[in-house]
């Protein structure tokens, strides 16, 4: 075997590898949350098919957090998690929010107080509660 194939080979096996070990696993009962950042660099950031609710928003905050402490960027657009269904797409009215701030230590503040605003509702109507429970409806269906 001459030395360029078995490089390639190799790489092809080695890349194989980490995409395996990189997959995550779908949604327990289908789709997933999705959430997003924008800024004004240009950059954003996307969190998409996590299992949970909080799981997303966990993994969206730390990316947000990432990008507005350590390199300095505000926030422009902010989409909270939301769930998706498998294959699903919907157009959304007017996607994400626009974050209009002077700073983004500021951008910041004003993604939090929304987020604050969104678990305050997700507790009031038990929205983890309702989630899990769909979740054990469909695992049944499935007979998992």
């Amino acid at each position: 075997m001459n030395p360029i194939l078995k490089t390639g080979l190799a790489l092809a096996l080695s890349l194989a590898a980490v995409s395996a070990a990189d997959a995550r696993p779908p949604a327990p009962w289908g789709g997933g949350y999705y959430g997003s950042a924008w800024y004004n660099s240009g950059q954003g950031s996307v969190v998409a098919g996590a299992a949970t609710w909080a799981e997303c928003n966990q993994l969206l905050q730390s990316s947000i957090n990432q990008a507005v402490f350590v390199w300095g960027w505000s926030v422009v657009t902010y989409t909270p998690c939301h769930y998706q269904a498998p294959f699903q797409y919907i157009m959304a009215d007017k996607e994400g929010v626009e974050i209009t701030a002077g700073s983004p230590g500021d951008s910041a503040g004003t993604v939090r107080a929304i987020t604050e605003e969104i678990v305050r509702v997700r507790g009031q109507f038990r929205a983890d509660d309702y989630e899990n429970a769909m979740r054990d409806v469909y695992r049944a269906i499935d007979g998992k």
